[in-house]
């Protein structure tokens, strides 16, 4: 299976390199995309995510190793990730992904001739992992899910994942469940723990400074099909009396939202175009990175999307630090743990219809009282546990 999966890659990078010329998300560093990197330091910890959240979920890690006198460099799929790490971590060498070719893995394996590579979440990438373990290279991933279908998709292929995953010098997943099925997949048992997620240690990183008029709604991190599901109950939020900020997934999507919401009546303004000292509009849209812990700073309550589709939620904490009480939808598999601890101090609550949703919203907004400091208080012990998961893998990497 790995030869044809190898062949298949090779034949498909020609159709690829379009996207990395037009895509909104995947725009730029072609030639780093091939394995011809810049400037990088030789035996540093490389660390890879997909996307900004990805890469900042790292950052706790790569930072508690800089700490302890240890150099890293950093890639992304995205070309968010790496405006991320440009402008948030510039003493981090950074670089984006190369193709998944055998050709291309070993170029730039040869180039970093890295101490060990750090993987976000599940990025399963077999050409590069099979590549890394016959350079001696150890692989480690950390906040590793694995949801049941996607286990199940994984084992159709069970030549190809198998023994990448077997040879795996150590995980660090988000749940028991996920170790478990992580370990049915090949991970040997004696490398796996179950860890609480790195991300959840990561701090905000605020580049703009909103200024609201409460009460203030977030709708944060929404995807297409749930700005579909949730702009229409804006004027419903606005007529009582919310100022709302809604920020897109992605913030190539802001002008497209900004003119779905033109059309249901509403007076609106993306974030970067409005003035400090300007009254602000009733619906406003974040159209850039950084943009939404400011936000939050705002908020009285949020909604977090990632949760109305099966995408598993997205960070619930970047909220409940600014005080901001949250909203999800049913699907919280990723963030699960955060939920449980804001449900039990009254500061978060999952609900699965639209109209619930909002309807909790404006609830929430009119009376946050005791909310905001309970909100603080669930993150905060999260966070903790946060820490000693990224000393733990620093202490690894030490020992690697």
């Amino acid at each position: 299976m790995w030869p044809l999966y190898n062949f298949i890659s090779i034949l498909a990078a020609p159709l690829l390199l379009p996207l990395f010329g037009l895509h909104p998300r995947l725009k730029g560093g072609l030639l780093q995309r091939l394995g011809f990197l810049p400037t990088m330091p030789r035996g540093a910890v490389w660390f890879h995510g997909a996307s900004a959240g990805d890469v900042n979920a790292l950052l706790p890690v790569a930072q508690e190793w800089a700490a302890r006198g240890g150099e890293s460099c950093a890639s992304a799929l995205t070309r968010s990730g790496v405006d991320f790490l440009e402008r948030v971590a510039p003493e981090i060498a950074r670089f984006f992904a190369p193709l998944d070719i055998s050709i291309v893995s070993r170029r730039v394996l040869t180039r970093l001739a890295p101490r060990a590579l750090i993987l976000e979440h599940l990025e399963l990438w077999p050409g590069l992992w099979r590549m890394a373990h016959r350079a001696g290279v150890p692989v480690a991933l950390v906040n590793a899910r694995l949801s049941a279908a996607s286990m199940r998709r994984y084992r159709r292929f069970p030549s190809l994942f198998e023994a990448p995953l077997r040879a795996l010098s150590m995980v660090a997943a988000a749940s028991s469940d996920d170790a478990q099925r992580l370990t049915e997949l090949g991970v040997r048992p004696d490398r796996i723990w179950v860890s609480a997620q790195s991300t959840k240690h990561a701090r905000p990183h605020t580049s703009l400074l909103l200024s609201s008029r409460p009460p203030c709604i977030v709708l944060g991190s929404l995807h297409p099909g749930e700005e579909e599901l949730l702009l229409p109950y804006l004027p419903l939020l606005v007529g009582a009396g919310a100022h709302v900020i809604v920020a897109p997934r992605y913030p190539h999507r802001a002008k497209s939202l900004l003119a779905q919401v033109a059309r249901l009546g509403l007076r609106a303004a993306l974030a970067s175009q409005r003035h400090e000292d300007e009254v602000p509009p009733p619906v406003e849209v974040l159209d850039g990175m950084g943009q939404l812990p400011a936000a939050y700073e705002q908020a009285t309550v949020a909604f977090i999307g990632g949760s109305l589709e099966r995408r598993g939620g997205h960070n619930v904490l970047e909220a409940a630090r600014a005080g901001c009480a949250v909203v999800t939808g049913p699907y919280v598999e990723n963030c699960a743990g955060e939920m449980r601890a804001l449900e039990q101090v009254g500061a978060g609550m999952s609900v699965a219809e639209p109209a619930r949703i909002v309807s909790q919203l404006c609830a929430w907004s009119a009376h946050d009282g005791p909310r905001s400091a309970a909100c603080q208080q669930a993150a905060a012990v999260v966070a903790g546990e946060a820490r000693l998961a990224v000393k733990r893998i620093v202490g690894w990497l030490e020992s690697s």
